[in-house]
């Protein structure tokens, strides 16, 4: 196995391109975000007036339509949000790749990180710098459950629309506990199934 080999050399890698294009990544991400909250601002001000419009000219629906303004903003705000956390999964994710990727041809490696056993290629990443690249162990599994968390997150957004799932009601009620403490920012609906980033 690749991590008990015992004649190790060391290399220099050069990852000049791959920082540039990270900080060019990151400086898009930063926009995408200030554009994010601009919209979600933009948009339920926009619907807040709407919604005064529509209580002016019919007063006794106020109620229900303060209760469509609070649904409307939530999906808003949840649908840039998301999307904003399913770019930063990405970014990740793929310089993670790029990362292990270039090691693999420098170093002359005989895998790559696809053929690690491990949840994603974040965490498959992970595993393969710790076995290659000699990334202090105790460190990577301290970050890793927060990785692995976050992928969590990405995946409810990226597959379930921000629904909770799980084989059963225990395993829901475990990833919503889960989700409402590890991330303050996530308010659910009535009915406690669906989470909105706010």
């Amino acid at each position: 196995m690749f991590t008990k080999k015992e004649n190790t050399k060391e290399i220099s890698i050069e990852l000049t391109l791959l920082k540039e294009r990270f900080d060019f990544e990151m400086k898009y991400l930063k926009d995408y975000l200030t554009f994010s909250i601009e919209s979600v601002d933009e948009r339920t001000q926009k619907l807040a007036d709407k919604i005064y419009e529509d209580t002016l000219a019919n007063p006794d629906l106020e109620g229900m339509l303060q209760e469509m303004y609070e649904q409307e903003h939530k999906a808003i705000s949840s649908y840039l949000y998301h999307s904003s956390i399913v770019l930063v999964y990405t970014v990740f994710e793929s310089t993670l790749s790029q990362i292990c990727t270039e090691l693999k041809f420098s170093a002359k490696i005989p895998f790559s990180f696809e053929e690690v056993s491990g949840a994603g290629n974040i965490m498959k990443a992970l595993s393969y710098l710790k076995m290659s690249a000699s990334l202090p162990k105790l460190e990577v599994e301290k970050i890793t459950p927060k990785f692995g968390k976050f992928q969590q997150l990405r995946n409810s957004i990226a597959h379930k629309n921000g629904r909770f799932s799980g084989k059963d009601q225990k395993a829901i009620d475990k990833q919503r506990t889960t989700f409402t403490n590890e991330f303050p920012c996530i308010e659910l609906s009535p009915d406690q199934k669906q989470f909105y980033i706010m």
